[in-house]
């Protein structure tokens, strides 16, 4: 049984739309946001803190950028759509090209409020400070407590100035690490070495010069 030729038209067709709205949606869930011109370290797309607010931690990642070199980025959405808030955030510091700019001393703070989830995305060149346990520190003793009490600006204005503290410029940590000395070869060993071998000598020598009996 043949089926007539308009059927099978209509069926693709029918086939074709459904695609491109299917395509379209997907499109839409998976689709990062472009980053605001000019540039703000703070970008609440989700509208869950005032103006003021929004300055106030301006301010702070700005001093914070000037102090230790590091951009940290604050980007809230209402939800991260299908995607698990890490993926959403690790694709977003790509999608804005964080880091580049600095030898990845860069940081994304991501705040889904659909979960109530706050990810830390840290470049290679702050995850000697900001390690897998701070960042837990963080988020338990700052942001979680805030935001289970609704005070999200509160919570992360606390974890941000914590972050702010703890971070290091570059050019205090070679100070610091020109000024430790080594463990490998400290001096005091080679020096307690040479004192023992100058005395054997010493004692050798005496030894050597004293009349036979």
């Amino acid at each position: 049984m043949r089926i007539p030729l308009p059927i099978v038209h209509l069926g693709i067709s029918i086939c074709c739309l459904m695609w491109i709205s299917g395509f379209s949606q997907v499109s839409q869930v998976f689709q990062l946001p472009a980053r605001p011109m000019p540039r703000h370290h703070v970008n609440d797309f989700a509208r869950q803190l005032t103006q003021a607010q929004q300055d106030s931690l301006e301010q702070l990642l700005i001093q914070c950028n000037h102090q230790h070199n590091a951009d940290i980025v604050l980007v809230t959405m209402p939800d991260a759509g299908i995607l698990p808030p890490e993926t959403f955030a690790d694709s977003l510091y790509h999608f804005w090209h964080l880091g580049e700019d600095n030898g990845q001393r860069s940081m994304l703070m991501f705040v889904d409020f659909g979960l109530h989830r706050v990810i830390l995305k840290v470049g290679d060149g702050l995850k000697g400070t900001i390690t897998a346990q701070t960042n837990f520190m963080l988020m338990h003793h700052y942001v979680l407590p805030a935001f289970q009490r609704g005070a999200y600006y509160e919570g992360l204005r606390d974890c941000l100035a914590a972050i702010n503290t703890i971070l290091i410029p570059p050019g205090e940590i070679n100070r610091t690490l020109a000024q430790t000395p080594s463990t490998r070869n400290p001096w005091w060993i080679l020096l307690i070495a040479a004192g023992a071998l100058l005395l054997i000598l010493l004692y050798w020598k005496s030894t050597s010069n004293r009349p036979k009996t």
